[in-house]
């Protein structure tokens, strides 16, 4: 070609869904039983942490083809599938919290940046 560019990366979204979902768990802190010798014969629950997370999740899928622009042809193929979410949560010893606002979509321009340095790992580098 007259510019000297040789190849052409053309990446095809094939997919954008964002999903939220409310997750709930708790976090026992315990500590040790001791018998009469200072043996250690079992655990007590001293606390629990009661948790509830609001998830936002971004899911994509592309498609990446690597061009030769000399003979026209698809010199190169990958499809790859990311996510990323984000996470809002909510914490107490007595009992699950209600579940905070959803937190907004990780940001499309970001999880396409991410999706492609991952399928461009893939190129062959010779």
């Amino acid at each position: 070609s007259p510019s000297g560019v040789r190849y052409a990366m053309v990446i095809e979204i094939a997919g954008n869904q964002i999903s939220q979902r409310v997750d709930c768990s708790e976090n026992e802190k315990t500590e040790p039983i001791y018998d009469k010798e200072g043996k250690e014969i079992g655990c007590r629950v001293v606390s629990v942490d009661y948790t509830t997370s609001a998830i936002t999740t971004r899911k994509m899928q592309a498609s990446y083809r690597l061009i030769d622009l000399k003979t026209g042809k698809n010199v190169w193929a990958s499809s790859t599938n990311h996510g990323e979410s984000n996470t809002e949560s909510r914490t107490s010893s007595f009992d699950h919290p209600p579940a905070p606002a959803f937190p907004p979509p990780p940001v499309l321009v970001d999880v396409t940046e991410s999706m492609s340095r991952a399928a461009l790992r893939k190129l062959p580098r010779n």
